[in-house]
């Protein structure tokens, strides 16, 4: 899972940076975010880095709220590919569009994506030994696999 996050954020950080006009390879992103992270792998449980998973849920939040803000305000936008007006009716109208996949490797792009959304339940047992009160686990799983089914089900 960490491969894959590597290997993704340094794919986003280049296609971000080149925007900017800041030309760098996909593996010299690889290697800043491989050194950003060292430090967190340091600490020893997850009690050490509380702050990280906070971030997380906090920053994950806002993406698909901005995800969803901006396909609210493409439905309407005539250069969006959502926007359909019918001629017989006079009114634009909401038609799916799904892009095709353009190789094999889509697919594995979208398993892993999906895997590493629930790859989280892999430290239950290290959060339950870190609990003070270790019967009230089954509540905090309930709890955190209702948050990320909150969030990700809009999407």
């Amino acid at each position: 899972i960490c491969c894959v996050l590597i290997v993704l954020m340094g794919s986003f950080l280049q296609n971000i940076f080149e925007y900017f006009g800041v030309h760098s390879t996909n593996c010299t992103w690889m290697m800043i975010v491989t050194a950003c992270l060292a430090p967190l792998c340091w600490l020893g449980t997850p009690k050490d880095f509380w702050f990280v998973a906070v971030g997380a849920l906090v920053s994950t939040i806002i993406g698909c709220v901005m995800v969803m803000a901006k396909e609210a305000v493409d439905v309407s936008d005539e250069n969006s590919c959502y926007y359909t007006y019918n001629t017989t009716t006079g009114e634009h109208t909401f038609d799916h569009h799904y892009p095709e996949p353009s190789s094999p490797l889509d697919f594995g792009k979208a398993f892993s994506s999906v895997m590493f959304a629930f790859s989280g339940a892999a430290t239950f047992p290290t959060i339950q030994a870190d609990m003070r009160d270790k019967s009230k686990f089954p509540r905090a799983a309930v709890y955190s696999m209702i948050i990320l089914g909150l969030v990700y089900l809009p999407m």
